[in-house]
């Protein structure tokens, strides 16, 4: 059988005194939360590696330009509570 492949990236923690630990208590981000965006590129529904690959390549853009990142995110439990709550 093929090997599965994960096709999300999942935040599994935030790096203490890290500026996403700053944020995450303002925008509720959180381990398991799911990665959707990255400065503009969606990276749901592809590989993982890819995914991975789309990250650093989109972080070492960034720096070289001298901006800031950004990434999207989806939280899995506020999805849910949308759906039940609809």
């Amino acid at each position: 059988p093929p090997e599965r492949q994960s096709t999300r990236i999942i935040v599994r923690g935030l790096k203490p005194g890290s500026q996403s630990e700053t944020l995450g208590r303002e925008k509720r981000l959180r381990p398991s939360v799911f990665v959707v965006s990255v400065d503009g590129q969606n990276i749901e529904g592809i590989p993982g590696k890819l995914a991975i690959k789309a990250l650093q390549d989109a972080k070492a853009k960034a720096d070289a330009e001298g901006r800031g990142l950004t990434i999207v995110f989806r939280d899995p439990l506020l999805f849910k509570e949308k759906l039940l709550n609809s």
